[in-house]
């Protein structure tokens, strides 16, 4: 049924266009919603049975109208746009059904700070080890079933690390983590070496994410046999960052036989001096001075380790002021700081490495304001929980005069401490209505300054008290997205179905935002509630009135793209609008990685699915990717039964655009 723009009457308000009386239930200011039991997408019949050609559109709970399916696989035809493919390359459809030997998808997905579960395995293939099996959140052990060898060696090394989109960086850690065999080497000669490279390239790759609990635990279950110099370094650095100087002076000394490299002999030295060791640690100083390896704020950091292990507590006296232009935050340095008790340098920077940037949210000689830049850029990728972010948020304080210029400071002051200050200040804020425009004014914050990701789950722990009221109606479309961002779909919904009654009674604010909330609600209820037809896509397309042509088509050809991969079926003349943007799609993965990811999800090769859909949307997170891949890499996830996964990513996708 096509609706009559001669129905359609469009308000502003709030600097937005609305849609009223598109929604015949909207329009009357007594009506009350449908019961969930009706299906409000039906047409309308009087007692008689005869029917009356009326149709109410209503999007609120109500069954969903069956979705056309493809008989073969069950699922609707797929887009999966991209590049040509060769005739017959893609014959196979993907057997997504949960006791597929490719693959099991999980539902409980576990947080990296939330512990590890063993996972064993039969085989000795030191690359197969792992720490997650499929009851804690990982994958199959036969995920990689039909891949040969070669392809994981040349496509592991580029996924990419941490990167600020949580559905994705979970997806990498659980692909990471798994216990799972490995395919054999073409040679039967060639398997310890090939071995020890995939090894190298998972724990590369952990590190690249900034999972220092997931490195940890794996290392600890490398068999003593399986080292090499990369293998050390990795150990040396994550027990350095972990706090851990007894293991990383156990690593260094069993390296310096074996490696000649200055770091060990460094590393050395940092080890005797914490021991106690004057006399070692002079002389380990002196020999790499005497090859230039000793730069002169690393022959301070030591002497002043040697103090405080002699003199606990006692002052020193000198000012190291000007060594710190030599200053480069690695973990030894870090460790070599931390154990002199001399604050980091303010000049230090946080492009560093996602393992380096949650040791810096946790250093104790960081002051607290910088420590929350740390920690806020840590958690942006993220490194670090959501509790070390809140944590550092409660122990700021705040005077009641920059507690009122809140909203002012947030609008022309950077760093984290302002976000700090929204925070505090909501959550200080008895009023509901205050404290959701506070929130509204970080969320805006965030979002422009790409934050939002880290910042959403500590937003929503202020939402969670609040019960939706019709006075917060103004609110509704932020707070609706914080929740949903932080995964709280139910609470999300409480806040939709909120509008959609107010709606009903020709609220026009409500009418806002319950249009604004339909495409995040429909890409994130998986369970069915919220209704799809091509009607009300129609009508949120004529929502988007308001915006210019180019944008307007650029956010259809977005969702309806998203829409497609997800299952749904979006008219051709509606697909029609988007072709009118004359935008380039830039920021796309290349040829050769695009065909071979359509080819894995149609041969049903599971990990090789996950591993290229990761590389596909890659480093900047589904916000910034290219449309067409990244919808190619969701209807794929989706083929595999990680349809959760999926929709986690298209939701990030479409507010990080604007929805």
């Amino acid at each position: 049924m096509m609706i009559s723009p001669a129905k359609i009457r469009i308000f502003a308000a709030a600097g937005a266009f609305v849609l009223i009386s598109a929604f015949p239930a909207f329009a009357q200011e007594k009506s009350p919603p449908p019961e969930p039991e009706d299906d409000p997408l039906q047409e309308r019949s009087d007692e008689s049975g005869e029917n009356t050609g009326r149709s109410t559109i209503y999007l609120g709970p109500g069954r969903v109208p069956d979705i056309e399916r493809d008989p073969a696989t069950g699922r609707p035809r797929s887009i999966m746009p991209g590049p040509y493919v060769a005739p017959g390359s893609l014959s196979r459809s993907f057997d997504a059904s949960p006791d597929a030997a490719d693959g099991n998808p999980a539902d409980g997905l576990r947080q990296p700070d939330q512990g590890l579960e063993i996972g064993e395995l039969d085989q000795l293939d030191p690359a197969a080890v792992g720490l997650i099996d499929q009851a804690g959140g990982g994958f199959s052990p036969a995920m990689w079933r039909g891949t040969a060898r070669a392809s994981l060696e040349l496509l592991l090394p580029r996924l990419p690390g941490a990167v600020p989109s949580p559905a994705q960086n979970d997806l990498q850690r659980r692909l990471l983590l798994s216990s799972a065999s490995i395919p054999p080497p073409a040679g039967a000669g060639d398997m310890d070496s090939s071995s020890l490279h995939i090894l190298e390239t998972r724990l590369d790759r952990i590190a690249a994410g900034g999972d220092l609990r997931g490195l940890l635990g794996l290392l600890e279950r490398i068999p003593l046999q399986f080292d090499s110099p990369k293998i050390r370094r990795i150990k040396a650095d994550a027990f350095l960052l972990d706090g851990n100087a007894e293991d990383a002076c156990n690593v260094a000394e069993r390296a310096r036989s074996e490696d000649a490299s200055p770091f060990w002999l460094q590393l050395t030295a940092f080890c005797q001096a914490i021991d106690g060791n004057q006399t070692g640690a002079s002389l380990t100083v002196d020999l790499l001075q005497e090859t230039g390896d000793a730069p002169a704020l690393f022959a301070e950091l030591i002497d002043r380790i040697l103090f405080e292990i002699s003199n606990p507590g006692a002052a020193q006296d000198g000012n190291i002021g000007g060594l710190f232009d030599l200053f480069t935050p690695d973990p030894l340095n870090i460790a070599m700081m931390r154990a002199a008790g001399v604050e980091m340098p303010p000049g230090i920077q946080l492009n560093v490495p996602p393992l380096t940037l949650g040791a810096l949210a946790r250093a104790p000689n960081l002051s607290l304001d910088r420590r929350a830049d740390a920690a806020l850029a840590a958690a942006r990728l993220g490194v670090i929980g959501n509790d070390t972010l809140m944590d550092i948020f409660a122990a700021m304080e705040f005077s009641e005069e920059e507690r009122a210029l809140a909203e002012t400071l947030a609008e022309t002051d950077l760093g984290a401490r302002i976000d700090g200050l929204l925070f505090h200040a909501a959550s200080l804020e008895s009023d509901p209505a205050r404290r959701l425009q506070l929130l509204g004014t970080a969320w805006r914050r965030a979002a422009k300054d790409g934050t939002h990701a880290a910042l959403a789950p500590a937003f929503a722990t202020l939402i969670a008290p609040l019960e939706p009221a019709a006075a917060q109606i103004p609110f509704a479309h932020e707070t609706g997205r914080i929740l949903l961002f932080s995964g709280q779909t139910r609470e999300a919904k409480e806040w939709y179905d909120l509008a959609r009654g107010l709606a009903a009674r020709s609220n026009i604010e409500a009418t806002k935002a319950l249009v604004d909330l339909w495409p995040l609600m429909i890409v994130a209820d998986s369970n069915g509630s919220t209704p799809f037809s091509s009607q009300i896509l129609s009508l949120w397309a004529q929502g988007q009135a308001v915006l210019p042509p180019e944008e307007r088509a650029k956010r259809a050809g977005l969702f309806f793209g998203i829409l497609e991969a997800l299952g749904y079926e979006v008219p051709e003349a509606m697909w029609d609008e988007a072709l009118s943007s004359t935008a380039r799609e830039n920021n796309a993965p290349s040829l050769a990685t695009w065909r071979r990811l359509l080819q894995a999800s149609n041969d049903r090769r599971f990990g090789e699915t996950v591993l290229l859909s990761l590389i596909a949307i890659g480093g900047e997170g589904p916000g910034k990717v290219n449309p067409s891949a990244l919808t190619t890499a969701i209807n794929a996830l989706a083929a595999a039964g990680l349809e959760a996964d999926a929709r986690k990513l298209a939701l990030e996708a479409l507010i990080a655009n604007g929805f």
